[in-house]
């Protein structure tokens, strides 16, 4: 088994690591030789937000190793404040590298940095992880989602973001309804009073595979309720500026968001709460 990839993309790694800590502390990181994964796996039933984030390899890595006896596929637990810490204060002028160690029995993703033009300065820190078995793996890769009840285009996320905030101060749950007329509103209800915020004119996702329109019926409506504290962990990902967030609703089960960004896609799972 062997793992060596000096990073592209340094910057983009950090964020999105420093994003995905505010929901766990502990992911698992998938790596084949085409992708990279970075997965926070939870019981849904207790109203944890679970993540599957994939880079392009290329993307991510301009130098990369992958080997095993399972397909060239490696997957292993990490904590991601380590890898945060790690690698937070890399930039432009650094270089960083991961590779797959192991001191005595115990295996460790080593990350060396070097620092300045010439490289020469270093620094290396051995981060524990635990290999995870393929079939262990498996019961925690994406799954396949039915076609969702609703499916819009987010609003703009900085507007987006101030509503959520605005709301969080009640620390209620967030009603979220959703209508493929294009209309989305957030609600949150007190035994005296519901504050409700509403959202128009939203646009519907277009996708290449797919000849039909999606329908522009408001009568096609989803609600769910979620904690507005995992979704504004999920708001996090504002920092690596994503070109269009998707809001996917099944009526009184979950919503899945899914953030788009060039050679890189994350999808946020939000179960509903009772």
């Amino acid at each position: 088994m062997r793992f060596f990839g000096e990073l592209a993309n340094v910057s983009l790694l950090s964020l999105t690591i420093r994003s995905l800590r505010q929901i766990a502390k502990i992911a698992i990181v998938n790596l084949t030789e085409d992708n990279m994964s970075i997965i926070i796996d939870h019981d849904e039933n207790l109203g944890c937000t679970q993540v599957w984030t994939r880079f392009e390899i290329n993307f991510i890595f301009s130098v990369y190793t992958v080997k095993s006896l399972r397909n060239n596929e490696i997957s292993f637990e990490l904590n991601l404040t380590n890898l945060y810490d790690a690698i937070k204060f890399s930039d432009l002028t650094s270089s960083v590298s991961l590779k797959l160690i192991k001191l005595g029995q115990n295996p460790f993703i080593r990350i060396e940095i070097k620092e300045g033009v010439d490289k020469e300065v270093g620094v290396t820190q051995n981060l524990p992880i635990r290999i995870m078995s393929p079939n262990e793996f498996m019961s925690h890769k994406e799954p396949e989602f039915a076609d969702p009840d609703v499916q819009l285009l987010m609003p703009p996320l900085s507007r987006f973001e101030q509503v959520i905030n605005g709301l969080s101060e009640i620390h209620l749950p967030l009603e979220i309804r959703a209508n493929m007329g294009g209309e989305m509103v957030l609600a949150v209800r007190t035994e005296m009073s519901t504050t409700n915020v509403k959202f128009t004119d939203l646009e519907k996702p277009k996708y290449h595979n797919n000849e039909e329109e999606l329908p522009n019926d408001p009568n096609v409506q989803a609600c769910v309720t979620i904690s507005i504290k995992e979704l504004k962990k999920v708001l996090t990902c504002s920092e690596l500026r994503p070109s269009n967030l998707v809001c996917f609703l099944y009526d009184s089960k979950y919503i899945i968001i899914y953030v788009m960004k060039e050679n890189m896609s994350l999808l946020y799972f939000i179960p509903q709460i009772y």
